[in-house]
């Protein structure tokens, strides 16, 4: 189950390891374009009707899109995890992580406005923002799909909270649910 993480990040041992562990997961995404072609066909695969959505909106991870990793973890429960913000394109993401129960695969996201006010954190205006929150019990298959859901979400500032829910359903439905995971 475990073979590509760390221990001490699945297990969350050290609560600024797993952040910045996201964080540089999530950096990546940036200056990887050939892992994000594959993501792409992942998502084509997926969900074939969004293929003019990807189509019709550029690819936008630059530098001026720059995620923010913000740092909140609670010391005592660690969630969420990880919260970055990109202020150029007005979407967040919320990741809550807990250390495994069990062999199931527990991956669920969903998107909602903002619950932060930036303002109190820094000169960010997220009042119009969106966040894409990601609940975890990390393993090679649901850190994957994770992945791919942060990608979409980040890499085309088109993409509507329906798409990702569309994406998020097909993922879930398709991978992430089966023999091993809880209904």
């Amino acid at each position: 189950m475990i073979n590509e993480f760390d221990e001490s990040i699945v297990l969350l041992y050290d609560k600024f390891t797993v952040n910045q562990f996201w964080q540089n997961k999530i950096h990546e995404l940036y200056s990887d374009r050939e892992k994000g072609e594959e993501y792409e066909r992942e998502i084509l695969e997926l969900c074939p009707s969004l293929n003019r959505v990807l189509e019709e909106h550029n690819f936008e991870l630059k530098d001026k899109h720059r995620l923010f990793n913000l740092r909140l973890w609670d010391s005592n429960d660690a969630n969420p995890i990880y919260y970055g913000f990109v202020p150029k394109s007005y979407r967040a993401i919320r990741i809550i992580q807990r250390a495994p129960v069990d062999k199931t695969n527990q991956l669920s996201a969903w998107v909602e406005k903002c619950h932060l006010d930036f303002k109190e954190i820094s000169m960010f205006d997220a009042s119009d923002a969106y966040e894409l929150v990601i609940y975890i019990e990390i393993n090679d298959l649901t850190f994957r799909y994770a992945m791919l859901l942060i990608y979409f979400w980040i890499s085309r500032r088109g993409v509507r909270r329906v798409h990702e829910e569309h994406l998020i359903k097909a993922v879930y439905d398709t991978k992430i649910r089966g023999e091993h995971s809880l209904d």
